[in-house]
């Protein structure tokens, strides 16, 4: 019988994640470089995202209509609340002539702490595996997408 539990123990190792976990253990599980291809209007968009334990990310995207070049520039912020993805933007760190990362830490900190807030949470994470993200837009004229985990920088 003790052969059988682990067996089946093994098996689940690689088992999915569901809303059912916590908002702690998503945020966990985001962080990394991710990959994902949207296709929306018919403009095919291609993006490169990673987020940081800090609530920093850089992303870089290319689509039909637009280039944005964000490599490696990690800015505040993202962070989970309620099961879903949500993004603040701190306007200072793009304006100031002379950086100040702990003010635009204290600022994301701040507007985090707000939790979910419809207009900054657009993505519901759905089903997650270790290489693999489901996101479940909101808004339904999007279509849901898949986020894989790739290592690109």
């Amino acid at each position: 019988m003790r052969a059988i539990l682990a067996l089946m123990l093994l098996a689940c190792v690689g088992c999915e994640t569901t809303r059912g976990h916590d908002d702690a253990d998503l945020r966990r599980q985001m962080v990394g470089q991710w990959q994902y291809d949207r296709d929306e209007d018919g403009c095919a968009t291609h993006a490169y995202v990673a987020y940081r334990s800090d609530g920093a990310y850089t992303a870089t995207y290319e689509s039909c209509d637009m280039v944005s070049d964000g490599f490696g520039r990690f800015t505040y912020g993202w962070y989970v609340a309620e099961g879903y993805l949500c993004f603040v933007e701190i306007e200072e760190q793009y304006k100031d002539p002379v950086k100040r990362p702990k003010q635009y830490r204290k600022a994301f900190l701040e507007k985090a702490k707000r939790g979910f807030v419809e207009e900054d949470c657009p993505w519901r994470v759905g089903r997650m595996t270790a290489k693999a993200v489901e996101i479940l837009p909101r808004d339904p004229e999007r279509r849901p997408f898949t986020m894989r985990r790739e290592n690109w920088y």
